[in-house]
């Protein structure tokens, strides 16, 4: 459900939850890019309610790979072997419906989703023609991450669980496919952002980690035109687990990103 950010004042004990006056917020972000933890620190710094919304969870048709009930209801689901296909565990990676996403751009809520950069959300995203920050990360590396947690969630307590083994065979047998749509995902929007960039602004995860997330994230507010009320907080310790994913390496996640880079 929709959380508000605590201000920065919040003491230990106590929360201090104080709801945005705010237009426009979608931070629109590649898979594993460390983008809950911007999402946490952009809410913090402009006193912001935020969400994460999935309109692309329904399921799909064993038979088709798809679910027909999404295009009814959100927006159109892709099956695997097409473009995005692969990232579609993330339920917000679909063609959104044209209402679904003009919410997403005029609550007074900071959304962040993982929307692909197809013709169809491009195209409703023109109509809206409201700011939008898109966060990317490398290809190659957020495959990385993705590979990291998906080893990391085939055990528990040392012993492999038959549901996050099969996550991580099904992860291995598609890493390159899975490496190609993270690639398309972001030279998809460097694309629109060229295009647009009175629209969609650019940031990235390279950036966050070698300037650093308190000098970056401000550039979000200023192009949403949203007024920074607290100081930065990083909350990427949050979750100690989850920042793991993003910066742990394995051996076997080095060879399966190896081998699909070469694929």
């Amino acid at each position: 459900g929709r959380l508000l950010a605590p201000t920065h004042a919040a003491s230990a004990d106590m929360s201090v939850f104080v709801p945005a006056a705010l237009s426009s917020h979608l931070l629109i972000a590649t898979p594993h890019s460390s983008s809950t933890a911007a999402l946490l620190s952009l809410a913090n710094m402009s006193a912001s309610i935020h969400y994460q919304y999935y309109p692309c969870n329904c399921g799909r048709d064993r038979e088709t790979g798809v679910d027909k009930s999404c295009a009814n209801r959100h927006g159109a689901r892709f099956a695997l072997n097409e473009s995005f296909g692969m990232l579609t565990e993330h339920t917000d990676v679909c063609n959104i419906g044209h209402q679904v996403l003009h919410n997403w751009v005029t609550a007074r809520t900071l959304y962040k989703q993982h929307v692909p950069p197809t013709r169809h959300n491009g195209d409703v995203l023109a109509v809206c023609a409201l700011p939008v920050v898109v966060l990317l990360r490398r290809p190659v590396d957020a495959l990385r991450s993705d590979c990291e947690r998906a080893w990391m969630e085939r055990f528990r307590r040392g012993k492999i669980k038959p549901r996050g083994d099969l996550a991580w065979q099904h992860l291995v047998a598609g890493a390159a496919q899975k490496l190609r749509d993270f690639a398309a995902f972001d030279a998809g929007w460097r694309l629109l952002a060229a295009a647009r960039p009175r629209q969609i602004a650019l940031l990235t995860f390279e950036e966050l980690a070698s300037a650093g997330r308190a000098a970056v994230l401000p550039r979000a507010l200023e192009h949403w035109g949203v007024a920074q009320v607290a100081p930065f907080v990083d909350y990427k310790g949050w979750s100690v687990v989850k920042s793991r994913y993003v910066n742990r390496s394995t051996p076997e996640c080095a060879r399966v990103v190896a081998d699909a880079a070469r694929a």
